[in-house]
């Protein structure tokens, strides 16, 4: 019995510390700071509440992080696309969307919302998940018949939207 209850308050210490009901994706939610963002991407440029992500701070595919800063009702945008001038192929790159979105369904189940249209020649693909307060929406796209691409994942107050 003493193990089991030293093993619950070692899971509890573990646990992310984030508001009940708040959603996240890699470590980022509405609340996230600049302050956080400058110390996760010290080598990445900042421009207002936006950041574009160095090669040297990338993780979890995101190249861009526009946090609501001052504008509470603004969301949390994360972007996938890694710019062309950084890529051997000289085009812009993203993660596929099957990835991104298998680990949002780990998180929160599957979504209460899926959307498919045509914007000119790109077929999208939204999904939209839905948590006490808190919409979370991942947009992928593709064009032509290939393989859907994870574009941005944005996590917005549901009032706001």
């Amino acid at each position: 019995m003493r193990w089991r209850a030293a093993l619950l308050g070692m899971l509890v210490l573990a646990a992310p510390c984030v508001a009940a009901g708040e959603l996240t994706f890699a470590g980022f939610s509405r609340a996230t700071t600049m302050d956080e963002l400058k110390a996760r991407f010290p080598t990445s440029s900042f421009a207002d509440n936006y950041v574009y992500v160095s090669d040297a701070d990338a993780r979890d595919h995101i190249y861009g992080v526009q946090i609501p800063g001052r504008n509470a009702s603004a969301p949390l945008r994360l972007t996938f696309e890694r710019p062309a001038e950084r890529t051997k192929s000289r085009h812009p790159e993203y993660p596929a969307c099957a990835t991104l979105e298998s680990a949002v369904k780990r998180a929160y189940g599957v979504p209460s919302l899926v959307r498919d249209f045509m914007e000119e020649q790109s077929q999208n693909h939204e999904l939209t998940w839905e948590r006490d307060g808190e919409i979370l929406t991942l947009a992928c796209f593709r064009i032509g018949k290939g393989t859907y691409l994870a574009e941005a994942l944005s996590i917005w107050a549901k009032e706001a939207r």
